[in-house]
Formats: C-alpha cells, structure tokens, sequence
C-alpha cells in the first residue's frame, strides 16, 4: 500500500517532466530541422542557377513542412500543458495556493492545444488527400499562395480550437 504513493510520485514527477524536456526539446529540433532544409534548398538552388545558367525557381517551403511547423509548436504546448498539469503538483507540496486558481487555465491549455493538434492533423491529410487524389484541382488551388493558404488554415484551427476549449 505504501509504494503506490511514491510510484505515482516517480512517475506523475520526476518521469513526466523528463518526458516534457526531452519531447519539447526534439520539436525544436524539428522546427530547427525544418528551417534548416529550407534555407539550404534556396542555396543550392541559387547556386545551380549561377552555376548553369538557366532559370530556376526558388521553391517556398512545401506545404508539409508548415503543417509540421504547427503541429511541433502545438504538441510542445501540450507537452507544457503536462507538465503544469501533471508534474508540478506531484512535486510541490499541496499547499500551494496559485496553482489551485490557475489550474482551471493549465486544463482549457491542455485541451487547446490537444484538440488543435488533432486537427491540424486532419487539416494536413485532407491537404494531402486533395494533393494526391485530386491533382488538377489542386493546381487550380495553388493559384493563390501556397504558403499564406496553409497558414491561414492552421491559424484558423487553431483559433476554433481554442473556442471549442474554452469553458
């Protein structure tokens, strides 16, 4: 009976918050990742363009790699919202007066930022879905910016995300 409380303690403590680091450190990664793959593709395209003389579009970033971008920012958020939910409480004493009025925030926090990251999920497949099953009227789409159209609906998401969420 008495191992029940220190295991939940390990594991909603000490284990959570070094999960939380670990996952948002990784999406950095990523975004960084991601960033970083741009920036070399408009060199190595510039530079072919030099090197061979002939005209080469600068591509923008694919449409992927936005999608990406929101979902890694999303599930960071998530992974914070765990540790204020879950990790700080196990490891502060329980009479900690501020958490107790900020936790109705931390659980509207958490539930956003889960249900923007399952729906920026679909949002991607049905991009996807379009871009594979539907390749004409995609390219009838794409006739306004790609990149201003993918984060436009991300952003849109996100905003029906958090007035689902909030109470």
């Amino acid at each position: 009976m008495e191992f029940l409380p220190i295991a939940t303690y390990i594991v909603k403590g000490p284990i959570t918050c070094l999960i939380v680091v670990f996952g948002v450190s990784l999406n950095f990664m990523t975004l960084y990742t991601l960033f970083k793959s741009s920036k070399g593709r408009q060199r190595n395209a510039s530079r072919a363009r030099t090197d061979d003389l002939t005209p080469l579009k600068i591509r923008s970033r694919p449409t992927i790699h936005m999608y990406f971008f929101w979902i890694a920012c999303t599930d960071s958020g998530l992974l914070v919202s765990a540790l204020l939910m879950y990790s700080l409480p196990a490891m502060l004493d329980s009479t900690y007066e501020c958490y107790v009025r900020l936790f109705p925030l931390y659980y509207m926090l958490s539930n956003m930022t889960l249900t923007a990251s399952v729906w920026l999920m679909c949002a991607m497949m049905f991009d996807r879905y379009r871009a594979l099953c539907r390749p004409l009227h995609e390219t009838v789409w794409l006739r306004t910016s790609p990149n201003r159209r993918v984060h436009l609906t991300c952003l849109i998401v996100v905003l029906m995300a958090l007035l689902y969420s909030s109470p």
